[in-house]
């Protein structure tokens, strides 16, 4: 599924602040995972914006199309395993939107070795 997260998520939207506690989850995901996600998914957009306010709440943000269907998530507090999980519950939800259109995976074809390395 990790490879094919362009095909179900037009975008992805990280917002927090990286040194509040409550995006602890989320900073540590992105840390980890963005690299990777964005190798196996180059034509999808993974956008990541910190804000300045300690309070600010830390939010995953997916659009599943070209007429802005949106989720928002906020992850104050989650752990980065439970935000990976949200990611792929996002990218579910976006396979079942009778709105996603499918989209051929063409930049986002890597080798198999890297794909088969990382299978569930």
């Amino acid at each position: 599924w990790r490879a094919k997260l362009s095909q179900s998520v037009r975008e992805f939207r990280f917002l927090l602040n990286p040194r509040a506690p409550q995006s602890a989850g989320l900073s540590q995901f992105i840390t980890n995972n963005y690299q990777f996600f964005k190798t196996l998914n180059p034509s999808l957009n993974f956008l990541v914006r910190e804000y300045p306010d300690a309070t600010f709440k830390p939010m995953v943000e997916a659009e599943y199309d070209d007429f802005g269907e949106e989720t928002s998530v906020d992850v104050s507090g989650f752990s980065e395993k439970q935000v990976f999980d949200l990611i792929k519950e996002m990218h579910e939800a976006g396979l079942k939107s009778p709105t996603t259109k499918p989209r051929e995976p063409l930049d986002d074809i890597v080798g198999e070795r890297l794909v088969k390395a990382y299978k569930d």
